[in-house]
Formats: C-alpha cells, structure tokens, sequence
C-alpha cells in the first residue's frame, strides 16, 4: 500500500555540550535550528560567550560579552 509513496522529514539538528574541571572552569554550548550560544570561564571567574538567534524578520542577531573583574561588557 505503501510502497510507491515517499514521505520527507524534516530534519533538524540540535546539539549540547558541557566540560567542568576541578578548578571551575567551565565551558558549554548549544545550537538549534533558530539559536545557539557558547560560553566558557576560566579559573579566574573570567567568563567569555556569545549567543545568536534569528529574529522575527530573519535576521541572525549575535552578541558577544565578556564578564570580569571590569564587569559586564557586550562586545
């Protein structure tokens, strides 16, 4: 019945990620198809990331910050 019918699925891809040492130092992430963001830390407490998304007209937005002993900063 079915045999000569072909069906398409939609694919998406959606990842994560997460690494902690013993010091704290961190660094994780993820990305889906409308979004993603990285962020690290060091043992210091110095935090880097950045983070994307796709806004309502399409657009890709991305913002990158900083978070140190100067405080918080998006680049």
């Amino acid at each position: 019945m079915f045999s000569n019918m072909l069906f398409q699925v939609p694919h998406v891809v959606n990842t994560q990620f997460h690494a902690q040492s013993e010091l704290g130092e961190y660094e994780y992430g993820y990305t889906n198809p409308t979004s993603s963001k990285y962020e690290r830390k060091d043992a210091l407490g110095n935090v880097e990331g950045t983070y994307s998304y796709v806004s309502p007209d399409g657009r890709v937005i991305t913002n990158n910050y900083v978070a140190d002993p100067y405080g918080f900063r998006s680049e």
